[in-house]
């Protein structure tokens, strides 16, 4: 029985080396590195919950609202400033 299972592991091993190469164009590396992209972003991110989502996008928006502000005070103000030298100048 062992020397049965011995032969059907060899068949089988060489059956397996025997397969096509399908690396063309590089194609077996980029489906490798897919895989290991996906299971590293499955298994080892660690994701943040749902709270903290939504208080960091709150934090960013403002954040970007407060620097809208202040672009378009220094835009208006720069704008007047020309607008006088031009007139008086």
């Amino acid at each position: 029985y062992k020397k049965i299972k011995i032969i059907y592991f060899v068949k089988k091993r060489k059956n397996i080396t025997k397969k096509k190469n399908y690396d063309f164009m590089g194609i077996k590396k980029i489906i490798v590195f897919l895989s290991e992209s996906y299971n590293e972003i499955r298994n080892k991110v660690s994701w943040p919950n749902i709270d903290t989502t939504k208080n960091t996008t709150f934090v960013v928006v403002f954040f970007i609202f407060i620097a809208c502000c202040i672009i378009f005070a220094l835009d208006f103000s720069f704008k007047n400033i020309v607008e006088y030298l031009y007139k008086h100048l």
